[in-house]
């Protein structure tokens, strides 16, 4: 048995959003703390699983440019994912929703962009309009891992690690080493291929791409097609590197690094012809193989 107060680490998994959740906390109380942080995450997918035919984001598609009142989660999305089409110059767009994107039903165009989607935060109201379809895949996985983070943090962690698909979020340290050693572009807290190379972390968030053939540019709606191959990204939060690396894939490697310096983030690109690149702010992070 435990001593009270005396930190402990615990590691668990969950399925969601389509993927494996891995969690690493350290706290008191660490097993308790796993155990809420799959209730959240299944709270999560109940609201933003486009799968779930009452989740909140389906209702949202299906509000008729009326304004409806979400959960604080359902809010802190969509106000993220406005926040992000705007930081990237449009270049990551929530409301291109591919084959199942909403046709406005006087003209039966695409209607596509955040600038008319309206927020109440104070009343947690969010207004979709007409004709727009609103698609959490390219956001949900990194904010929910930053929300999980946070609610432990505020219940007495002193350190945590989420990773939700392979995009990551940690804060503190793990019970016995100086920082969260995070592997780009592999999954999971468990000790990489000695190839792959890896950054220390004790606050921030890590997310890394390798195809690009799943995106698509939303100044067209076709598949992208620039000299990005391969792209890591170290931000404040992940719901910013998760938007940042597809940014990077639509904006090619010269305009996405320095979109992700001036927003304050670091990136790591290898081009199709092989060539690597990276922000200067990247060094600060020592990548190194494992």
């Amino acid at each position: 048995m435990t001593d009270a107060g005396v930190a402990t680490s615990a590691v668990g998994e969950a399925d969601v959003m389509g993927t494996m959740a891995e969690v690493a906390v350290v706290a008191p109380n660490a097993n308790d703390l796993l155990a809420r942080a799959r209730r959240q995450f299944e709270q999560l997918e109940r609201a933003w699983n486009p799968l779930h035919a009452n989740s909140e984001i389906n209702r949202l598609n299906d509000s008729g440019g009326r304004g409806m009142v979400v959960s604080g989660a359902t809010l802190a999305l969509v106000e993220a994912a406005v926040s992000a089409w705007y930081l990237t110059g449009r270049r990551f767009d929530p409301t291109l929703v591919g084959d199942f994107a909403l046709r406005d039903p006087a003209t039966g165009a695409l209607r596509r962009g955040c600038g008319e989607i309206e927020l109440d935060t104070a009343a947690s109201i969010v207004r979709m309009p007409v004709g727009v379809g609103f698609d959490a895949s390219g956001i949900a996985r990194g904010l929910a891992a930053d929300l999980v983070v946070r609610a432990m943090r505020e219940e007495g962690a002193s350190g945590v690690y989420v990773n939700v698909g392979g995009d990551v979020r940690v804060s503190g340290a793990p019970l016995d080493a100086r920082a969260w050693r995070v592997p780009l572009g592999v999954r999971g807290a468990t000790p990489p291929a000695p190839s792959v190379p890896v950054i220390e972390l004790t606050q921030g968030a890590v997310a890394t791409s390798g195809s690009a053939s799943h995106y698509l540019d939303p100044a067209t709606g076709a598949a992208t097609h620039t000299d990005v191959a391969r792209v890591s990204i170290v931000a404040t939060q992940a719901w910013q590197a998760q938007v940042l690396t597809k940014a990077m894939f639509v904006a090619g490697s010269k305009v996405g690094l320095e979109i992700v310096e001036t927003l304050g983030s670091a990136a790591m690109v290898t081009t199709t012809d092989g060539k690597t690149l990276s922000t200067a702010s990247f060094r600060h992070y020592g990548a190194f193989a494992a």
